[in-house]
């Protein structure tokens, strides 16, 4: 069982040293069943790629909220 929000933000924990990052994770109880650190590689992945189509004074924003039993995660960039 994996934890999605602590996934997601070490995920964003990691992309941060690369560029400024903006996260809105809520404090869910939201779990899955999987592999940690695959998941964490799916976030990183959307969010490198938020990153490498971001000019170098842009943002990258992560987003993770619940909608009935399910996970959102969004990623927009500028």
């Amino acid at each position: 069982v994996v934890d999605v929000v602590a996934a997601a933000r070490r995920a964003v924990a990691n992309a941060a040293a690369r560029r400024l990052m903006l996260a809105d994770l809520e404090d869910l109880a939201l779990t899955v069943v999987g592999n940690a650190d695959r998941l964490v590689d799916v976030f990183e992945h959307l969010v490198q790629n938020a990153q490498d189509a971001t000019p170098d004074d842009g943002r990258v924003h992560v987003a993770l909220r619940r909608s009935g039993d399910r996970a959102l995660i969004d990623v927009s960039d500028t």
